[in-house]
């Protein structure tokens, strides 16, 4: 609709206002509620984003989608105990579901668990590559590096072209393909890897909002590279610019490398994060109100 048409086009601001508006006219349309809460975690409000989410699952309390998105919004806000404990209860009510499964695994850091959970479902639809990229992250977290290589060979043949291709579509992927590589000691077609990711990377580097486009991907691929101080020259950026979503895998994913996370100058980002997120998560529960209230917002 017209709210995403402007978010398209860098107009942050007004394509809130818009599904805002839309709230208010048609407050029962609870996939708006779900689109605001998704831009303005973009934008580095994360509170005001689960504010929105808890309204939308008390419109639709039995609603699987609702109740997961409350829950990933929990992890959002680097409100890790509270996200465990809400995963734990959806999975009882809704057991095997993978991306809840997905996300315990990486809450409890049980690899094992991740890995299982991401070939049975790999195994289940083959071709669903979204899988199969969560699934990567925990091959390379168990150093499984040639079935990483193996796993994205079909799915993603410009990453083993000469030289290689970085896309929107291919970026998660290329990332776990350089550990896999530098796990084998193979820094040539690593190095090429990490190239063609910078340079599709730099042109993207634009607010959207506020708050990087990119999110880190940049920090990883520099990290991979061994420049640790433009790395986390870049993170700072970020975070500077209320970079929030998904920042969670500062704390709990696998794609920094331990050369990054020893840097005293790294964990004192991740530090500052820390008590930014918990301000978010102040935020959102001073301003819980209720479907009621904030429909009329």
């Amino acid at each position: 609709g017209l709210s995403r048409s402007l978010w398209d086009v860098g107009r942050s601001e007004a394509a809130i206002a818009t599904i805002k508006e839309a709230i208010r006219r048609n407050p029962g349309n609870i996939s708006n509620y779900n689109v605001l809460s998704r831009q303005l975690a973009q934008m580095g409000r994360s509170g005001e984003a689960q504010v929105w989410q808890e309204v939308a699952l008390e419109l639709d309390p039995e609603s699987p989608a609702q109740r997961w998105g409350f829950c990933l919004g929990l992890l959002q806000l680097w409100a890790f105990e509270e996200a465990t404990d809400c995963t734990r209860e959806y999975l009882a009510d809704f057991p095997g579901d993978p991306e809840a499964t997905n996300h315990l695994a990486l809450l409890t850091g049980d690899v094992e668990l991740g890995l299982a959970n991401g070939r049975e479902q790999v195994e289940r639809n083959p071709n669903f590559w979204y899988r199969k990229m969560q699934l990567a992250d925990w091959l390379a977290a168990a150093g499984l590096a040639e079935e990483l290589i193996e796993l994205f060979r079909n799915g993603f043949p410009t990453l083993y072209q000469e030289p290689p291709v970085v896309q929107p579509g291919n970026i998660w992927a290329a990332r776990n393909l350089v550990r896999a590589y530098q796990q084998l000691e193979q820094y040539d077609r690593a190095n090429a890897l990490i190239d063609a990711g910078l340079a599709h990377l730099e042109p993207q580097r634009k607010l959207q909002g506020t708050g990087l486009s990119s999110g880190t991907d940049d920090v990883d691929f520099l990290a991979l590279r061994g420049d640790l101080d433009e790395a986390i020259a870049r993170l700072r950026e970020a975070i500077d610019r209320d970079w929030q979503f998904y920042s969670f895998g500062l704390v709990f994913d696998s794609y920094f490398t331990p050369a990054l996370r020893a840097e005293p100058a790294f964990q004192a980002q991740v530090e500052r994060q820390r008590q930014l997120m918990a301000e978010q998560y102040a935020w959102y529960v001073e301003n819980r109100r209720g479907a009621d209230t904030l429909t009329q917002r």
